[in-house]
């Protein structure tokens, strides 16, 4: 029923009743409404002051500091935006103070988590190698066991490598400097594999992608292929060189290479070419 002029009404009144939200679906006047809305916050800010010396009083009971850093890992772990509207539910009565030691224990576990997973990484990717350790070997065998190079880093004997056990497809061997390393060792610890060439026993090649720039000049393609071919008695797969606009050119070729070394050599003889701007292992 909505009031009209000239109604008569009871007017009932309780010391212990207080403004509430619903109170503005029924407020007509808007001077009404700011007056509901000024003692809701009033409420609110009350009940934030109680929430907050609730939470001061158990970390002080818990031996730990009452400072901003703690309050954002609580505010985060009961998953709130910010530390009033933490403050406010506490105050109401929404959460359990006796879940704020979890909250820290949680916190400790993932710091410890994560130094375990940094020095994980940080023991793999290093160059130093533990004779204590056993190692996948990779060598002539490479055809015999379940394991392939990885195209995204191309490891050539002589990198340092690892061994990550894929879902479908074996075991892939990666450098320990391939961009992928930290984020595979962070993400699946347990699928990592020490590896390391089988220095005693390599004769098998492996194709190792060049990528080569420089300035379009008469004959340079040939001069490329005689020295691979020729010089270095290698077996040149593939040569794909795109001309640019500029009288430059840029491209990729694809080499049997046996070991590292042979190809920084190799690397090292195409850069002393004239007009050869860049070269590097794709």
């Amino acid at each position: 029923y909505e009031l009209k002029n000239g109604d008569t009404v009871k007017i009932l009144t309780n010391k212990n009743k207080k403004p509430n939200a619903e109170w503005l679906k029924i407020a007509k006047s808007s001077r009404t409404k700011n007056k509901i809305k000024r003692a809701l916050k009033g409420i609110r800010f009350n009940k934030a002051e109680q929430g907050k010396e609730l939470v001061k009083d158990k970390l002080e009971r818990l031996k730990l500091k009452f400072s901003e850093k703690n309050i954002e890992i609580l505010t985060s772990y009961f998953n709130y935006k910010t530390a009033v509207e933490f403050y406010h539910n506490v105050g109401e009565g929404n959460i359990d103070i006796s879940k704020i030691k979890q909250a820290f224990e949680k916190k400790e576990e993932k710091l410890d988590n994560k130094k375990f997973k940094e020095d994980l990484i940080s023991e793999i990717i290093s160059d130093n190698e533990d004779i204590s350790k056993d190692y996948l070997l990779i060598g002539n065998n490479i055809s015999n066991l379940d394991y392939s190079l990885a195209t995204c880093c191309n490891p050539l004997p002589g990198d340092k490598i690892f061994g990550f056990i894929s879902v479908n497809k074996g075991t892939r061997i990666h450098k320990k400097s391939c961009k992928n390393a930290k984020d595979m060792i962070s993400r699946f610890p347990y699928r990592v594999v020490d590896a390391k060439w089988n220095t005693e026993n390599i004769n098998t090649t492996f194709s190792a992608n060049i990528f080569v720039s420089g300035k379009d000049t008469p004959g340079i393609a040939t001069k490329i292929t005689e020295i691979i071919t020729k010089e270095f008695n290698l077996t040149l797969q593939a040569i794909s060189l795109k001309m640019l606009n500029d009288n430059n050119f840029e491209g990729i070729i694809t080499v049997k290479i046996n070991n590292k070394n042979q190809l920084n050599d190799l690397n090292k003889r195409l850069k002393a070419l004239k007009n050869i701007k860049q070269i590097y292992l794709k």
